[in-house]
């Protein structure tokens, strides 16, 4: 798979992306992000964060907010919060 690098700024975004690999890193914004299967690395500053990720390896970050992240599939995910108020569901690969 090739690996897409998104840089979003400090806004709020909200998108959908199909099956790839994805470098992702954000400022303080509110973010609702879904990405398909791939290993993603996801890097995210202050604010209230949505994310869905599907089967991979995925790696997320993210500041101080209320964030909410769900895997799907098999993958060995790795996630760092910081404070806030925290909703994490897993797939079925390792974590």
């Amino acid at each position: 798979m090739t690996t897409h690098t998104i840089a979003l700024g400090n806004d709020s975004n909200t998108f959908t992306v199909g099956d790839d690999d994805y470098l992702i890193s954000g400022g303080d914004g509110s973010n609702t992000l879904t990405l398909g299967n791939g290993n993603d690395q996801l890097t995210l500053g202050n604010g209230n964060n949505t994310l869905t990720l599907g089967g991979g390896a995925d790696a997320v970050t993210a500041g101080t907010g209320n964030n909410t992240i769900t895997t799907k599939g098999a993958g060995a995910n790795t996630i760092r919060l910081t404070d806030g108020n925290n909703t994490i569901s897993l797939g079925n690969g390792p974590s």
